[in-house]
This record gives structure tokens, sequence and C-alpha cells, in this order.
């Protein structure tokens, strides 16, 4: 197979004029409706009554009703989210502490029950990458890795706290 050869002359061009669309800021854009849209904060609603803002579906009118949250009676123990102040709390007294520092009306908080993140098993293909070929640990090292996953295994407490899906139900120290 023979290579092309193309030389600049022997190419054939044909003229063409573009229309650039500038905003305020100086940047240019190729087309007017993708100026637009970029540019934009809100748009017209599907529904055409309302002006939503732009990463949001729908207006405020014709927003589908949340649907409602699961509640969960807390355990007593479980750390407590208060989404409001992006702040865990250890039991309901120092919610109550808190909001009356802060003049806060309790009563109009969500709380969220908190999952515990536990330790896992520490597995022994976490060292594969610095085994030779076929290789595995040391019978010492296995013993001692036995050792260890038996004592996080033992260990019950949480080591840290995530949000769940669940709405805390409780009473008021009122």
């Amino acid at each position: 197979m023979e290579k092309q050869i193309i030389l600049p002359e022997n190419i054939e061009l044909t003229e063409e004029v573009k229309t650039l669309y500038k905003d305020k800021d100086g940047k240019y854009y190729l087309s007017k409706d993708g100026a637009q849209e970029k540019l934009a904060t809100h748009f017209k609603c599907k529904c055409g009554n309302g002006i939503r803002e732009k990463y949001r579906i729908f207006c405020d009118a014709c927003e589908p009703p949340a649907k409602p949250k699961e509640t969960k009676v807390w355990d007593g123990e479980s750390m407590l989210y208060v989404n409001d102040f992006d702040k865990y709390f250890s039991d309901v007294e120092e919610i109550e502490e808190y909001c009356e520092e802060e003049e806060i009306d309790k009563h109009t908080l969500t709380i969220y029950i908190c999952d515990g993140n536990y330790l896992s098993e520490v597995r022994e293909d976490y060292w594969e990458d610095v085994f030779a070929e076929d290789g595995e640990l040391p019978k010492e090292i296995r013993a001692k890795l036995d050792e260890l996953n038996k004592a996080i295994e033992d260990y019950k407490k949480p080591m840290s706290w995530s949000l769940s899906k669940y709405i805390a139900k409780f009473e008021w120290n009122d």
C-alpha cells in the first residue's frame, strides 16, 4: 500500500464565515442558544407558569411533594445528627442545651439517627502486591493477623458515625 502524498497547494478548502457571540465579560460562544443556556441563572418551568433555578427540575409551584422520611425509635445509644447545624450529638439533652444556648426552637429540627462505622477484618490479600508469586504469609504473621482479627471482632464500639436514612423518634424532656 502506497502512502498518499498531499501537498498544501493541492488541498481544496471553502471559505465559511461563522458568527460568534460575545458576553459582557468578553467570552465567546459559537451559538446564541448555547451562550444563553450557559449564562442564565433561571429558566421558565415546563408548566409555563413559574421560573425555576438553573439546576432544579421544577418551579416552586409544581414541585412534587417530598417523600415522607422514615422514622425509627432512637435506641438511646446511637449518635444523633442535626442537619440544620451540621453537628453530631450524643443525646437529646445535648441537643436541648445547644438549642437553649442558641435560642433555637428544638421542635422545628429534623434529627437523624446515625449508624456506627466499625473496624473490618484485615484479610491476607491486603499484602498480595508484596507477595512473591504463589507466596503466603509466614505462620508467625498469620497467627498475629488472626489475633488482630479476633480483637477487631470482639471490639463492639463504633470508630465513627454516619448519617442514616431514619429520622429519630423520641420524647423531648419538656
